[in-house]
């Protein structure tokens, strides 16, 4: 870190290293119960926050920071029964989120942004716009390195304009209902092709609580079938549909 909280290599200021390492981890915790699949309620406790809190093992200087390490993989899942693939482990899966959207936020644009916040939980969202929140109140700056990846927010105004792009009124969501055809999914990726009525193709991601993708492709391909999807536009981007 770097501004107003921080005295040079020296050292930083015990209540904004407290503030901001506080959100981190919330939103680390909230990204590996999203990439379990469990459902974060809009208040309460993060679930199963006790197994998925960040280790600090020592301090980062240029200015002055800390080094982090991210709790035990998890046993890894047994595939899904008629899948090759196995389950992604989420400790992982969560630092990625993490990286993807800390970076789309600062450097991308509207349909970027959208691409790194699929799957993930409004209120993991919260958590990472709260650590921006600190970083504005207390006029901080950040670098974060993620093995050989670096993530820079040089300036407070950056810091700012990232939050204000994942507060939910530039994230609107929809349910919307389609009548149509589905093209043929790829389960590999968790994503169908579907032909709305009147309407151009689109691109529809598959939500994790669907197992069985292959019976798009058995039963359903090319018949008139309604759906229910969830649309959600970010800023000035596209829709993407789940």
């Amino acid at each position: 870190f770097k501004g107003k909280p921080v005295r040079g290599t020296h050292g930083i200021y015990a209540d904004f290293a407290t503030k901001v390492i506080n959100t981190i981890s919330d939103a680390y915790a909230a990204l590996v119960a999203t990439a379990k699949g469990i459902t974060l309620g809009s208040r309460g406790d993060i679930p199963e926050f006790d197994k998925h809190r960040l280790l600090i093992t020592g301090t980062a200087l240029g200015s002055f920071g800390f080094e982090l390490e991210l709790p035990p993989p998890e046993p890894m899942a047994t595939p899904v029964q008629g899948s090759l693939l196995p389950k992604e482990n989420p400790i992982i899966q969560a630092r990625e989120m993490l990286e993807r959207v800390l970076t789309q936020s600062l450097e991308g644009d509207d349909d970027q942004l959208a691409e790194s916040l699929e799957d993930i939980d409004q209120r993991a969202l919260s958590k990472i716009q709260a650590f921006y929140d600190v970083l504005q109140q207390d006029e901080a700056v950040f670098s974060l390195a993620i093995g050989p990846r670096h993530i820079i927010c040089s300036s407070v105004e950056k810091a700012q304009q990232a939050g204000a792009r994942l507060k939910s009124d530039n994230i609107v969501t929809d349910n919307i209902c389609f009548t149509g055809q589905p093209r043929g999914a790829q389960p590999s990726r968790r994503e169908f092709d579907f032909k709305p009525d009147n309407h151009d193709l689109i691109r529809v991601k598959i939500d994790k609580a669907i197992d069985n993708i292959d019976t798009l492709n058995q039963q359903w391909l090319y018949k008139p079938v309604s759906i229910q999807l969830v649309c959600r536009t970010v800023g000035q981007g596209k829709p993407r549909y789940t």
